[in-house]
């Protein structure tokens, strides 16, 4: 059987008569990356994680959806610890991807302490690029081009920040450019909590229509997309394993927005920034709680059951910093 082609257009994996997942040499590995994931013990992150009201789903949820596998989730712990020896504080030195003259593409997810982030990067950074949200492609091209222009002229580190993704990202992948992405995960159903309260809300330009079309949280959540933020940084993946390839093959940093003052102090170090990074409080953290409480528990299990991987991706993540308190 020939390889399968990842996103990336390189021959990673092939599958044996049963269709299973094999490894280049032809052999099934033993251990699963998925069964890798659960830890006794979470470590704490030396910087001082921010903790207050962190994960939104419960604790037992979040170790329980890790732990399921899918139909291809059985590839060896070399694929997990990859992932932790890229994006685990742990384990990455410092300025382990410092580049005087780099391009940082910040993915911002809706909902994510995003202004946080953006007035954090404007104290890191010799020049920011801000994608503008009304046509992020073309904007994402135009602010490209001049960042890639810059740095044939003269040394300095820029970052492009903005709600694009890998629809965009995919732009230098196909330009043979190479890529350094960064990103800020939240717990989906905060995040999702986060994005209707303020859709509806009249600090949303258009929350009138966003009424009349989702009238309750009820209609919303069946029109949530599946593993929205997963998707987002990586476009379609195979498996959850494969997502895990495709974020560690394009991506320096992931911070969670429930970690956020030690997501960017880590960002800083790994990176070499100049810094601090300070933690900018007026859009950082969660939901208030009595919104959180105010959830049917049938519209928590329909996120929950549209956000698997997302939320597998964000307690691994999150054990990096800490780990969720429920």
């Amino acid at each position: 059987m020939a390889p399968r082609r990842g996103s990336g257009g390189d021959p990673e994996f092939a599958r044996d008569r049963n269709g299973k997942r094999t490894a280049a040499n032809g052999r099934r590995p033993a251990v699963s990356a998925i069964d890798s994931c659960p830890r006794p013990e979470l470590r704490p992150y030396s910087h001082g994680a921010r903790t207050a009201g962190a994960a939104v789903l419960p604790r037992e949820v979040v170790r329980q959806t890790i732990r399921q596998k899918g139909p291809g989730d059985d590839m060896s712990g070399d694929i997990l610890r990859a992932f932790e020896d890229r994006f685990d504080p742990a384990r990455v030195p410092a300025d382990a991807f410092y580049d005087d003259s780099d391009i940082i593409l910040f993915a911002h997810i809706p909902k994510t302490a995003g202004m946080s982030v953006g007035k954090a990067l404007q104290e890191a950074f010799d020049v920011v690029h801000s994608v503008g949200w009304e046509n992020v492609h073309q904007s994402f091209r135009s602010k490209s081009r001049q960042a890639l222009y810059a740095r044939s002229n003269r040394k300095c580190r820029q970052v492009l920040i903005g709600h694009f993704g890998w629809g965009e990202i995919q732009v230098w992948r196909n330009q043979e450019l190479p890529i350094k992405s960064a990103t800020v995960i939240r717990d989906p159903l905060a995040r999702f909590l986060s994005n209707y309260n303020y859709n509806c809300s009249p600090k949303h330009p258009d929350n009138e229509s966003f009424n009349a079309r989702f009238p309750t949280i009820e209609d919303y959540a069946r029109d949530l997309q599946i593993d929205y933020q997963t998707h987002l940084l990586i476009g379609l993946f195979y498996d959850f394993d494969h997502a895990l390839e495709l974020l560690t093959k394009y991506y320096s940093f992931i911070g969670t927005t429930e970690h956020l003052g030690a997501s960017l102090e880590h960002f800083r170090i790994s990176h070499g920034l100049k810094g601090p990074l300070h933690e900018h409080h007026e859009n950082a953290g969660t939901i208030p709680a009595p919104a959180a409480a105010d959830v049917p528990p049938h519209v928590r299990e329909m996120v929950e059951e549209k956000s698997r991987n997302d939320m597998r991706l964000h307690a691994l993540v999150s054990g990096f910093y800490g780990g969720p308190s429920a």
